[in-house]
């Protein structure tokens, strides 16, 4: 007799019952701009988005106070990578960041989500719009342009040894030897031969 459905109801809870968690979509993993992230950008990305509790983005936060408990201890690898993921559309500042005595943290939206927060921004809620992100194309390399293939599909071509168009005419008249035989070891019967060398015909007769 199979299990109650209390029982299966209090299994399937148990599955689940993993507390928050970070969902990254399939079309932002398989992006051109995601898959051009640097690995440092990436889990840069993870740990902004980790904030974001489904009313909050608009509001996300990048400062060292947040990250460094984090593991992350370069001020400069975290300007890069943020450089790198506001470029590439997948994270969007809301709100610019000021020094002391203002000492107010930047805002950030992540780039796949519509925005939760409209008061204190720095940009237009309304003219807000989401990343675009391009389909990775498996034909082509993700960055740059493919090299033409100089050699045919199917092995190597030999050079060709006449022209594409037919044979090259001749440039002087005459071949130097006919067609259809072998080059002429007599001399020439030809009338005028005969007139002005009557000895050379002479000896060949013999």
């Amino acid at each position: 007799m199979g299990a109650s459905f209390e029982k299966q109801k209090k299994a399937v809870a148990g599955k689940l019952d993993v507390g928050r968690f970070t969902a990254l979509p399939h079309n932002v993993i398989h992006s051109v701009e995601f898959r051009a992230l640097g690995y440092a950008a990436r889990a840069l990305l993870f740990d902004i988005a980790a904030q974001y509790n489904q009313s909050n983005n608009g509001k996300l936060v990048c400062c060292m106070k947040y990250l460094k408990p984090l593991g992350w201890t370069s001020n400069d690898t975290i300007t890069r990578s943020l450089k790198a993921l506001i470029k590439s559309g997948l994270l969007i500042q809301t709100r610019q960041g000021m020094m002391p005595p203002c000492s107010q943290a930047a805002w950030f939206a992540i780039g796949w989500f519509s925005l939760d927060v409209y008061d204190g921004l720095d940009i237009e809620p309304k003219k807000y719009q989401r990343c675009r992100l391009r389909p990775i194309n498996k034909t082509l390399p993700i960055i740059g342009k493919a090299k033409a293939n100089i050699t045919p599909i199917f092995g190597e071509a030999s050079s060709s040894v006449i022209p594409i168009d037919g044979a090259v005419k001749g440039k002087i008249g005459q071949l130097p030897a006919p067609i259809n035989g072998d080059f002429v070891d007599l001399p020439s019967t030809y009338p005028i031969i005969q007139q002005h060398y009557p000895a050379e015909i002479i000896r060949y007769d013999h």
